[in-house]
C-alpha cells in the first residue's frame, strides 16, 4: 500500500516535479520494481508532454519537459555524497532521458534546413556563414546592454547567464572524453586556459564566481535558474545533451564551434555596457577576457578540431554543421526572450 501511495503521488505531480523527486527517491530502482505497472504509466505521462511540447508547440508543455531534462542532466554532475547520486544510472530515468531528446531533436530537425555532409572546408565556411548570417551573432540583447540596460538589468542578465557559464568546464571536459587524438591539443589548450593557466583565482568559473559574488548575486543565481523560461533551460540543455550522449558527440563539436565564434563580438558589447554602468574592471573580467581567448579559440574549433574529424570521417560533417543550426537557434530563441524580461522589469521599475 505504501509503494501504491508513493506511486500514485508521483503520477499526480507536474513532470519536472516528479522527476526531481524521483531523482532523490531513496533506493528507487527497488521501488519501481516493486510497484507493479508504475514505470508504464510514467513513461506515458513523459511521452504525453513531449508530445505537447514537441510536436504541438505548447510552451507550458515545453518547459516541463526542459525542466526535467535540466534535473536528469545535472544528476549526471552531482556530488558523490548527494542522495540521487545512487540513482544516476537508473534504467527508469534514462529511458525518460531518451524519450524527451528524440521528441526535442524531431521537432529541431522539421524546423532547421538540413544541411548535407561536405567537404572539411566547405564545412567549417558554412559553419562561419552560418554564424555571420545568423541573428543570434549581432542579436539586440547585446545592443541592449551596451547601451540601455540599467545596473538591475545588467545584473539580471549575470544571474540568467550564470546556469551555462559555471558548467563550462565540465562541458570541456565533457568535449575530451572519447575524442579523436588529434583534437586532443586543441581541447587541451581550450580546458588550460579555461581553468585560469594554472593560476585557480583566474580559472573562468571562480571570475564568473567573483562577478556574482561582487554584484550580491549569488543567491539571485539559483533563484535565476529556478525562473528560467524554457528557452534559458533549452540552451543549457543542448550542451549537456550532447555532452554526455556518445550519439550526439559530433553535434557538441559545432556547439562548441559556434559558441567561440559567435561570443566576442556579444561579449564585447556586455563590458561596454559594465564600464558605461561603472562595474570595476575587475568585477567584470570573465566577460573582457572571453572577448579576445575566444577569438582565438573558435578559429581552433574550426581548423584544428572539426576540419581534422571531417577528414578523417566525412559522414560526421552533417551532424557538426545540425549542432551549429542548434546553437544558433537556441541562442536567438533564449536571447528573445531574456531581451523581452530584462525590458519589462526596467521599464516597469521606471
Amino acid at each position: 500500500m505504501a509503494l501504491q501511495t508513493w506511486a500514485e503521488n508521483l503520477l499526480s505531480l507536474s513532470l519536472s516535479a516528479g522527476g526531481d523527486r524521483l531523482i532523490h527517491t531513496p533506493m528507487l530502482r527497488e521501488r519501481v520494481e516493486g510497484c507493479e505497472s508504475f514505470a508504464v504509466r510514467y513513461l506515458s505521462k513523459v511521452t504525453a508532454v513531449a508530445t505537447q511540447g514537441f510536436e504541438e508547440n505548447d510552451a507550458a508543455a515545453k518547459a516541463e519537459a526542459h525542466r526535467a531534462l535540466f534535473a536528469l542532466y545535472e544528476l549526471q554532475l552531482c556530488r558523490p555524497d548527494d542522495e540521487a547520486a545512487p540513482n544516476q544510472h537508473d534504467p527508469l530515468l534514462y529511458s525518460v532521458r531518451n524519450l524527451l531528446e528524440r521528441a526535442w531533436l524531431a521537432a529541431e530537425r522539421a524546423a532547421l534546413v538540413p544541411c548535407a555532409a561536405e567537404s572539411p572546408a566547405r564545412t567549417v565556411n558554412t559553419i562561419a556563414r552560418l554564424c555571420k548570417a545568423h541573428d543570434a551573432s549581432s542579436h539586440r540583447l547585446f545592443d541592449y546592454l551596451a547601451v540601455q540596460a540599467d545596473r538591475i538589468a545588467m545584473q539580471r542578465f549575470f544571474a540568467s547567464d550564470s546556469a551555462l557559464n559555471i558548467r563550462f568546464f565540465d562541458l570541456l571536459a565533457l568535449s575530451m572524453v572519447g575524442s579523436e587524438e588529434f583534437t586532443r591539443p586543441e581541447l587541451v589548450q581550450n580546458l588550460w586556459d579555461e581553468s585560469g593557466r594554472g593560476n585557480r583565482n583566474e580559472a573562468h568559473v571562480h571570475t564568473f564566481r567573483d562577478l556574482l559574488d561582487t554584484c550580491g548575486l549569488t543567491q539571485m543565481r539559483f533563484n535565476q535558474i529556478g525562473a528560467l523560461p524554457w528557452q534559458g533551460y533549452a540552451g543549457h540543455n543542448l550542451f549537456m545533451m550532447t555532452a554526455l550522449s556518445r550519439e550526439h558527440y559530433w553535434k557538441l563539436l559545432g556547439v562548441m564551434a559556434v559558441t567561440e565564434l559567435i561570443d566576442p563580438a556579444s561579449y564585447e558589447k556586455v563590458v561596454h555596457g559594465c564600464r558605461r554602468l561603472g562595474f570595476a574592471g575587475d568585477a567584470y573580467r570573465y566577460y573582457s577576457e572571453h572577448v579576445e581567448i575566444d577569438v582565438v579559440h573558435g578559429q581552433g574549433w574550426l581548423q584544428n578540431v572539426i576540419v581534422p574529424l571531417i577528414e578523417r570521417t566525412p559522414a560526421a560533417a552533417a551532424d557538426v554543421v545540425f549542432g551549429a543550426q542548434l546553437r544558433l537557434a537556441s541562442c536567438e530563441q533564449y536571447y528573445d526572450c531574456l531581451l523581452s524580461l530584462l525590458e519589462q522589469t526596467q521599464y516597469s521599475m521606471a
